[in-house]
């Protein structure tokens, strides 16, 4: 990561998408980060962070927030309602759909 950017836990890109599982709160999409050294791998809010820092849960190693040793490899879909993350959610399609011919 280039220095001065923040780490975002989480970008509201399906406002309007429901959970699937509890199909009440809002899925996120949250970026998955992976520790080059060690090779954890978890949102950014599974790293412990304290003031400007983050915490490797694995190998104990500080990172500063815009340490080039965070990847971002990977987005999820992420329920803050029942705590599930998703690859993928499908959405209903609004188009009418046409019945099948016998």
């Amino acid at each position: 990561m280039m220095g001065g950017e923040q780490i975002s836990t989480g970008l509201d890109a399906s406002a309007d998408t429901a959970c699937p599982d509890c199909d009440g709160g809002r899925v996120q999409r949250v970026g998955m980060f992976e520790h080059t050294t060690c090779g954890f791998v978890d949102v950014a809010a599974g790293f412990d962070a304290a003031d400007r820092y983050l915490s490797c849960p694995k190998c104990n190693e500080t990172l500063a927030t815009a340490d080039d040793g965070l990847t971002c490899v990977a987005f999820v879909l992420h329920c803050p309602g029942c705590d599930r993350r998703f690859d993928d959610v499908a959405i209903p399609s609004l188009a009418p759909q046409s019945a099948e011919a016998d």
